[in-house]
């Protein structure tokens, strides 16, 4: 966690990609408290999480994926 806060303060981060693996049970737990502390350090700055899971590509298609980060994407730009 002070990794990803850290460099969201050094690099001055437009925004950030979360990306929840849902084969795993830890990581998704793990996830919040880390994008609240990066949100926290980063105050209005759009984040995003992407729900996936990568041993089964079936579980969100890539259209949805390109889909889902492409809306991202105008959400960042119209931020700046």
């Amino acid at each position: 966690m002070p990794d990803a806060v850290a460099a969201a303060k050094e690099y001055q981060v437009d925004g950030a990609v979360f990306w929840g693996a849902r084969g795993c049970r830890m990581y998704p737990a793990a996830l919040a408290p880390i994008k609240d502390a990066v949100k926290k350090a980063r105050p209005g700055m759009p984040t995003v999480t992407i729900d996936a899971d990568f041993n089964d590509p079936n579980f969100v298609s890539t259209r949805e994926l390109q889909e889902s980060l492409e809306r991202f994407m105008e959400i960042v730009e119209e931020d700046k």
